[in-house]
C-alpha cells in the first residue's frame, strides 16, 4: 500500500564538473532515468516529481515516467541554490494551486544511479516505523575510514579536519581508537511537511539516520561514470 510520501528528483541543468550531468548517456540511458526507474521500482510513492529548470530535461523526465509540476525558477538553480530554497519554491506552488501537500517528500539524488537491494522502499518503511519520533531522516553510509583522520590544507601544510591543529601525531592512533563516522549519499533523504513548514529547512536538528552500506557512486566526474557503468554493467539484474 503506498504511504502519504511524495518522491521528489531535483535535477538542475547547469552543472559545472560536467555538461549536462544528470541527461549524460550511462550504459545507453540518460544518468537520471536510474532514479525514476528505482522510484517507479519501490511502489511506495503516490507521485513522482522531478523538479528541473530545463524542458529539454523535463522531456526526458516525462518520458521515463516522472511528472514535471514546473519548471524551476533560473534564480533557485545555480551552483549555490539550496534544497531549502527549492522546497519553500515548491510548498508556495503547492499552495498558490490549491493542491494538498503529503506528509513526507523522500528527496532522491539524480547522481546516484545504483540504488540496490530495494534500498527506497527499505528506507521508507524505515522511516515510518519511527516518524513519531524524528523530524526527517538521511541515508548514510559508514566510511571505511574515520574522517578524524582527514586533513585540510592550511598556508601550505597539513592541519587536522576537527580544529586548527597541525600537530600530526594526535591523528596516527589506530583508527579503532576514533569514532565510526558517517557520510551521506543522497539514496532516500525523508523531508517532513510538517518540520519544513515549522522550522524553514529540509534537515533541522532531529534527523534519523539511515545506515544503508551498498555499493553506489555519486556521479560528478567523468571517472564517477565510468566506474559506475562497469558496476551497472557487472551487477546486471541485482539492481
Amino acid at each position: 500500500m503506498k504511504k502519504n510520501i511524495w518522491a521528489i528528483i531535483p535535477a538542475r541543468s547547469g552543472s559545472k564538473s560536467i555538461r549536462d550531468k544528470n541527461i549524460k548517456l550511462l550504459n545507453k540511458k540518460p544518468l537520471i532515468a536510474y532514479t525514476i526507474r528505482s522510484a517507479i521500482k519501490s511502489r511506495v510513492f503516490k507521485k513522482i516529481w522531478v523538479l528541473t529548470d530545463s524542458i529539454k530535461y523535463a522531456k526526458i523526465a516525462k518520458k521515463y515516467g516522472a511528472e514535471i509540476p514546473f519548471i524551476r525558477p533560473k534564480e533557485i538553480s545555480g551552483d549555490l541554490s539550496t534544497d531549502d530554497e527549492l522546497y519553500e519554491f515548491l510548498f508556495k506552488f503547492l499552495d498558490k494551486k490549491g493542491i494538498t501537500p503529503p506528509d513526507f517528500f523522500a528527496n532522491l539524488s539524480p547522481t546516484i544511479p545504483i540504488r540496490s537491494n530495494n534500498v527506497i522502499k527499505r528506507g521508507v518503511e524505515y522511516f515510518y516505523r519511527k516518524k513519531n519520533l524524528f523530524e526527517s531522516m538521511r541515508t548514510v553510509a559508514e566510511q571505511s575510514q574515520t574522517a578524524y583522520r582527514n586533513f585540510r590544507i592550511i598556508d601550505g601544510k597539513l592541519c587536522s579536519i576537527i580544529k586548527k591543529d597541525f600537530d600530526l601525531k594526535k591523528l596516527m592512533k589506530p583508527r579503532q581508537l576514533y569514532p565510526k563516522t558517517y557520510i551521506a549519499w543522497g539514496g532516500v533523504d525523508i523531508i517532513s511537511t510538517k518540520s519544513f513548514l515549522k522550522n524553514k529547512t529540509v534537515h533541522s536538528k532531529n534527523v534519523l539516520p539511515f545506515v544503508a552500506d551498498q555499493l553506489y557512486v555519486d556521479i560528478d566526474h567523468k571517472r564517477d561514470f565510468e566506474y559506475a557503468e562497469f558496476l551497472i554493467k557487472k551487477l546486471g539484474s541485482k539492481l
